[in-house]
């Protein structure tokens, strides 16, 4: 066999080797996704009774966190029985600690361990755990609210740490039109809450404090229909 001829036989074969690869790795995709727009009951069953596990791809990972996301703490969840709900906690944990493990800034991991440590009601470790989803991604809007509605449920057990990152991912929900939505009938409802937005709305620019009121305005119209 010529030089030529092994060279060429070693590429086709590492060729062939990456398309079976290749293969594999998306039936393991495949395997991974939670049909679109499911409810939590059905996110529960593939979770609890199906195994569901990410794949190699961050898409699959995310899918996977999500579905934990929209199932822990979930209504449905809560009043299935006792073993079954704690299948759910040591999966959906064991998930987000063997993500964080991969990736230690994967900022949606950490949420996910938040909720499961949320559940099983160790207030230390939801705090440590949002702390670090805030320290991976402190400028994504969609993670920083939803640090935010896990976080206002500790306001009076918060640790220094935990208060400045709630307080910087409030102040980001701020200055967006969206976060703004987002935090609108709360700000509304609650004094408390609203004492302390004003208190981070008012060390902001005066451009950023006009933004929020012209933004907070428009909110409170649209939910009146106005």
């Amino acid at each position: 066999m010529s030089r030529r001829t092994f060279e060429t036989g070693s590429l086709a074969a590492a060729f062939l080797f990456l398309g079976i690869a290749a293969g594999l790795a998306t039936v393991g995709e495949v395997a991974a996704i939670v049909p679109p727009g499911a409810p939590p009951s059905a996110k529960f069953e593939y979770l609890v009774d199906r195994g569901l596990r990410p794949a190699l791809s961050e898409y699959s990972k995310r899918t996977v966190l999500d579905a934990c996301v929209d199932t822990v703490g979930s209504l449905y969840s809560l009043v299935q029985p006792t073993d079954r709900l704690a299948t759910l906690l040591d999966t959906c944990g064991q998930i987000a600690h063997a993500t964080i493990a991969e990736v230690p800034v994967h900022a949606l991991a950490w949420v996910v361990a938040a909720d499961v440590a949320a559940q099983r009601r160790n207030v230390a470790e939801v705090l440590a755990d949002l702390v670090e989803s805030h320290r991976a991604a402190p400028n994504e809007l969609w993670l920083a609210y939803m640090r935010t509605e896990l976080m206002s449920l500790y306001e009076v057990e918060l640790t220094p740490e935990a208060e400045a990152a709630y307080n910087a991912d409030l102040a980001l929900l701020a200055t967006s039109q969206r976060g703004v939505q987002l935090m609108a009938r709360r700000y509304a409802t609650d004094r408390a809450f609203r004492e302390r937005v004003v208190e981070i709305v008012e060390q902001l620019s005066a451009e950023d404090q006009q933004g929020f009121v012209s933004r907070l305005t428009a909110a409170v119209r649209r939910a009146a229909g106005t």
